[in-house]
């Protein structure tokens, strides 16, 4: 019974060791939505965070309430997260992390603080690109697990910085990271949604659409998992459930890159050289800069009627290369279109102008022929 005692005490302290903070639970919820419905405390975290993302007042207003109303449930470094949040901006992000820099100062062992330490300083990483600030995130992750052991937050973070560096990345170790989280933490949706898009970008695109059935079944839904799941189906040639994803997405979303790739991916799908131009005009219309797409629209000019639409597939095609110039096939392609124009030149203008100077010339020399006889007959009849 003293041993039951004892080990039922340690547990008790590891728990309390693990949880020291009301707001340590959120490196596992790790979901803004989520936190609103869940605890008093990890409620007060998340209409905050909606604040801080949206600007709505009503979410801070919300959150001072209760917030005031409990504060005997916050220990002192909950508080100090909560005051930051209460404090900072819409999103704002130089001042809060330089705030949460000296509170990991204040409280080096808080799992909490440290968690927005990183998320703060991923966003500094992700507008500065720099390798020391990189690094950093990745160490912070590996001391936040030696806290709190694995969890989403950490594992998201450190993934997207393997996943996306080119100097300290390693995308076999990102993927295998979210893999393994996922595992654990099927439900989470910032975990799936990042599966989905290194599933794709790996060109895994079996995966990518496994994936993408269990995040429909979450009821959740974000443009750009709709179009990977479209360009995934199209990928492994179902293009029947690509078409139809696609035509869903140009319903129902109203943001100008979403359905420039949309579009451009209805083009790729469509069976028609006039189906695929009227698609990738449609297209250029919420993305007129994209020197890709303009390729596209210009190949397919030529490829429904190469003699007759020549000229304008030229024009298309030297603006799609002013706008994107590394794309040797299409400045090839220029190039047979201009020796193409070239013969019809000498065709239609050089040829008809040299057969007229040439008869000109016959008929000169005929009647030159012709004055000679004469002369000559006329001496000798002389």
């Amino acid at each position: 019974m003293k041993k039951l005692t004892v080990a039922f005490f340690l547990v008790f302290l590891t728990v309390i060791a693990v949880f020291a903070s009301s707001l340590d639970r959120y490196v596992f919820v790790f979901d803004d939505e989520k936190l609103v419905s869940d605890s008093k405390e990890l409620s007060v975290l998340g209409f905050y965070l909606k604040y801080w993302k949206s600007g709505y007042e009503e979410y801070k207003s919300t959150a001072n309430t209760i917030f005031s109303e409990n504060m005997d449930l916050f220990f002192p470094d909950d508080t100090a997260v909560l005051d930051i949040f209460s404090s900072i901006n819409p999103q704002e992000f130089l001042s809060p992390g330089k705030k949460f820099r000296s509170a990991k100062e204040t409280y080096p062992q808080s799992i909490i603080i440290n968690a927005f330490f990183i998320e703060f300083l991923y966003s500094d990483w992700e507008r500065s690109g720099e390798i020391q600030v990189g690094q950093e995130i990745i160490d912070s992750c590996n001391n936040l697990e030696q806290l709190a052991g694995t969890n989403p937050l950490s594992s998201f973070y450190k993934a997207k910085v393997l996943w996306k560096s080119k100097v300290i990345g390693d995308s076999s170790q990102a993927i295998q990271i979210i893999k393994d989280i996922y595992t654990e933490y099927s439900d989470n949706i910032k975990i799936l949604y990042e599966y989905i898009v290194m599933s794709y970008q790996n060109e895994d695109y079996k995966k990518a659409t496994d994936l993408y059935e269990n995040y429909i079944k979450l009821g959740e839904s974000a443009d750009e998992i709709h179009l990977i799941a479209a360009k995934s189906y199209l990928n492994l040639e179902n293009k029947d459930k690509a078409r139809e994803l696609a035509s869903s997405i140009t319903k129902s979303s109203g943001r100008k890159n979403i359905l420039a790739s949309t579009y451009e991916l209805l083009g790729d799908i469509a069976q028609t050289n006039v189906q695929k131009i009227n698609y990738y005009k449609l297209s250029l219309e919420y993305d007129e800069k994209n020197g890709l797409i303009w390729s596209k629209l210009g190949v397919s000019y030529l490829q429904e009627d190469r003699k007759e639409n020549a000229q304008l597939a030229r024009v298309i095609l030297n603006k799609a290369l002013s706008l994107y110039p590394n794309q040797p096939e299409i400045r090839a392609e220029l190039d047979n279109l201009q020796r193409d124009i070239k013969i019809k030149g000498v065709m239609v203008y050089i040829l008809p102008l040299l057969g007229i100077v040439i008869g000109g010339i016959t008929v000169m020399i005929v009647l030159e022929k012709r004055k000679k006889n004469r002369e000559y007959e006329e001496m000798l009849k002389k």
